[in-house]
């Protein structure tokens, strides 16, 4: 499989590099994978945009929201509650997610001295290690890291939260083992869904299987219609029971039929 890091500034003509079973089998759609606003508007013209253009001539889109050359999404977006309901949008969407190393761990970017930055282009706060657990190294040898650690180390590394069934890792799980069991979230279609202002709502569907996916990006609660048992949530509330017909300020839901 060939996967191209395809970079087209002031273009949306990514699907000219998918060809006959001769060319690309998945692309990056750089830069807007990984530049889109945390904004329902943007979200959903995008979304809509990559239907329109894929679809027809049969090509498998990709979603991103790191990766080594931006500011990872926690810091981007500006809340640990959204990075949760960004995980959401990023394991249910129609395509193949590609996972930066430690999202799933809800890293944030470091804070580079100046003395310390190696990359000219600034990208060195999303390139810091990865913290394995809470001692003094953090699960690495003894040797003194190029980079610094990314904040809230203590707590931030993958023992605590293995520990931590609340945690982001743990979120990613539930997606993941999810998406596993789900024929529409694997290769159904996808259809967006009408929803009030501030959220991206859709839905996925394939042959005897159906979800919905609510995503609410503003900081307010929203009313949305659709009912059903809540398979996953952001913030983990309601999982396993029916869904109220509210979503709480950052949150999204998978809502399975």
């Amino acid at each position: 499989m060939m996967v191209g890091e395809v970079f087209q500034l002031f273009s949306t003509s990514h699907e000219r590099y998918f060809g006959k079973n001769d060319e690309l089998h998945l692309l990056f759609e750089l830069p807007a994978c990984v530049a889109t606003l945390w904004e329902a508007s943007a979200w959903r013209e995008r979304i809509a945009s990559v239907g329109k253009r894929f679809d027809p001539i049969g090509a498998w889109s990709t979603w991103v929201l790191s990766n080594h050359d931006t500011p990872r999404h926690s810091s981007r977006f500006g809340s640990d509650a959204r990075a949760r309901a960004a995980a959401v949008l990023l394991l249910t969407l129609r395509g193949t997610p590609f996972l930066y190393a430690g999202e799933e761990l809800g890293l944030e970017d470091a804070e580079v001295p100046f003395e310390m930055r190696l990359d000219p282009g600034g990208r060195d706060g999303c390139r810091a290690p990865i913290p394995w657990d809470a001692s003094s190294t953090h699960g690495w040898t003894s040797a003194t890291p190029w980079l610094p650690w990314p904040p809230n180390v203590e707590t931030t590394n993958a023992e605590a939260q293995h520990a931590d069934p609340t945690s982001m890792l743990h979120l990613y799980r539930r997606l993941l083992a999810f998406r596993r069991t789900s024929p529409a979230l694997r290769e159904g279609a996808l259809q967006l869904a009408d929803a009030p202002d501030g959220v991206v709502a859709f839905e996925r569907r394939s042959e005897g299987h159906r979800c919905t996916v609510a995503v609410n990006f503003t900081s307010e609660p929203k009313s949305f219609t659709p009912g059903g048992k809540i398979r996953v949530a952001s913030d983990g509330a309601g999982e396993g029971g029916y869904f109220s017909g509210t979503l709480r300020p950052d949150q999204a839901i998978v809502i399975g039929r």
